[in-house]
């Protein structure tokens, strides 16, 4: 897996934006809704694999620095593994990816210009099932690269 960042635009609430390109290895099986039959630096689409021709990159904008405000006024910045689950940048995302236990969803489409384009982005969190039937997220853990969308 491969990320590259470009500077965007500023948004309406003066944050830089970042243009991020992801290019990925392609699964061969869906992705599933419980652990990701994934391979690490491997998308898939959650109910099948890729088919022949649907291109093996994502576009998407981001901000640069999610913690700006926290870093203006002084208040700590959070650095560790996991930050990215609470504050999505282009800086820790790619971070947080290189764990194989860290699983990251796009909702993407496929613009026919030899990428997907992503609407949105969110970490991933595996389901615990518990006695009862109720199904709880399980608690966060070091990892490796691995997506689904």
């Amino acid at each position: 897996m491969k990320f590259n960042s470009t500077p965007g635009n500023t948004s309406s609430s003066g944050e830089q934006m970042m243009n991020v390109t992801i290019d990925f290895a392609v699964g061969t099986q869906g992705a599933g809704t419980g652990k990701p039959n994934l391979n690490p630096g491997q998308c898939s689409w959650i109910d099948r694999g890729f088919r022949p021709g649907e291109p093996p990159q994502i576009r998407l904008e981001i901000v640069s620095f999610a913690q700006q405000q926290q870093a203006l006024h002084g208040s700590p910045v959070d650095r560790t593994p996991t930050a990215a689950e609470r504050f999505p940048d282009a800086q820790n995302v790619p971070q947080y990816l290189s764990s194989s236990d860290h699983y990251w969803t796009f909702w993407v489409y496929n613009t026919a210009n030899g990428y997907l384009q992503s609407t949105n982005q969110r970490s991933f969190k595996l389901l615990k099932t518990v006695p009862g039937g109720g199904r709880f997220p399980l608690p966060s853990r070091p990892g490796n690269v691995n997506e689904s969308f």
